[in-house]
């Protein structure tokens, strides 16, 4: 059976490798996720293989607006919905890829999926980062899948 190889301080060194290269300014470091009151979003991916997971990027409805808003250089109320999809999942997919390349043995990666964070299932988060951007919260997670 196969194993996630990754430490915690490494799993955040890709997650700011990845803030560093597609959103400015850099986001910042933070203790807990604020914006209890706001709906938040999640793109992941799943990995398959020896190892089974999820990696999660998540945020607010208005974080994933300013996301797409900066990624795809379109102005807020230009974007739609299959934006914010395309951007939150991109996201997923490009710390997912990287994830799936610290699993040992042979694995799958799907295609990106964003959904209400809600219904992202209740699995065990082995790691997470969590950040702020531009007053938006952003949390990372690798999860676990029993």
């Amino acid at each position: 059976m196969s194993v996630l190889a990754l430490a915690p301080e490494e799993f955040k060194c890709i997650v700011d490798e990845v803030w560093a290269s597609l959103l400015v300014p850099v986001p910042v470091d933070a203790d807990q996720v604020d914006g209890e009151a706001a709906t938040f979003v999640a793109g992941f991916v799943e990995i398959q293989g020896g190892w089974v997971g999820r990696v999660s990027v998540e945020t607010t409805d208005r974080g994933a607006v300013a996301i797409a808003s900066q990624m795809l250089m379109v102005p807020t109320d230009e974007l739609t919905q299959a934006d914010l999809v395309d951007a939150v999942g991109e996201l997923a997919n490009i710390v997912g890829g990287s994830v799936k390349s610290c699993v040992e043995g042979h694995s799958t990666l799907s295609l990106p999926a964003v959904v209400p964070v809600q219904e992202i299932g209740d699995h065990e988060a082995q790691l997470e980062v969590v950040s702020q951007w531009q007053e938006h919260p952003l949390r990372v997670r690798v999860l676990a899948v029993a």
